[in-house]
Formats: structure tokens, C-alpha cells, sequence
């Protein structure tokens, strides 16, 4: 049986990426930088938690702000970087929880998250 957890981290990041940058209210604090919410701190996260969890020693781009971060965006693989994978700002940012403001879209999203963290509890592979 394949891992379940990359299957269902990559669904996600198939999902929130038409949304990072978009434009939202939420993400208008993160405009003026070319990879928007991204941070160095989250980079180092992502290495930590793919080398305990996964025993993967993630190679570095050569990128002196975002040690991963590629021409076309991270290179890391979504279920490596669950913290960056599960983020959205409109869900992170905003007063009231949502994608869109599309009530079909936000319960996809709990939903798929909630799938995700019950199967990375059951794998021991929850991030801090």
C-alpha cells in the first residue's frame, strides 16, 4: 500500500496554491515579497522535520534568503513542508476563516487537513 501521507499532502498543495498570492485581503501584508509568506525560520523547520521524520536530507538551491527555493518556486516535496504545505493565509490571516469566502471550498479544505493530521498522527509524523 502506498504512503498515504504524501498522496494527500500533495491534493493539498494542489489545492491552496491558486491561492497564495491571489491577492486576498489576507495575503495584501505579503505583497511586495516575491515568495509572499515565505521565511527562512519555516525553511529550517521543513529540514528538521524531513530529516527526523522522513530520514531525507533536503539539498539547499544556493538561494541565500530561502535555502529551498527554486526558480519556479520550493523545491521541496508537500509532504515534507507541512507547515508551509497546510498554510493559507485566508485561513492563517484572516478574522474569519475561509477560502474564497466559498463555504464548499473551506469545508474541502478542514476536511482534507483534518485527514492529513489524523493519518500523521497514526504515522508519527506530526510537525511541532
Amino acid at each position: 500500500m502506498a504512503d498515504l501521507l504524501p498522496i494527500l499532502y500533495q491534493q493539498m498543495a494542489e489545492m491552496t496554491a491558486p491561492l497564495c498570492g491571489s491577492g486576498s485581503l489576507e495575503c495584501a501584508q505579503f505583497c511586495q515579497k516575491k515568495y509572499r509568506c515565505c521565511e527562512k525560520q519555516y525553511c529550517e523547520a521543513t529540514a528538521k522535520f524531513a530529516r527526523e521524520k522522513y530520514g531525507v536530507e533536503l539539498q539547499p538551491t544556493g538561494n541565500p534568503d530561502l535555502p529551498f527555493m527554486g526558480e519556479h518556486g520550493c523545491t521541496v516535496a508537500p509532504h515534507l513542508r507541512p507547515i508551509c504545505t497546510l498554510h493559507v493565509c485566508s485561513i492563517s490571516w484572516a478574522a474569519k476563516s475561509s477560502i474564497e469566502n466559498d463555504e464548499q471550498k473551506t469545508k474541502a479544505y478542514f476536511d482534507l487537513r483534518d485527514r492529513i493530521l489524523a493519518e500523521a498522527r497514526r504515522e508519527g509524523k506530526m510537525f511541532e
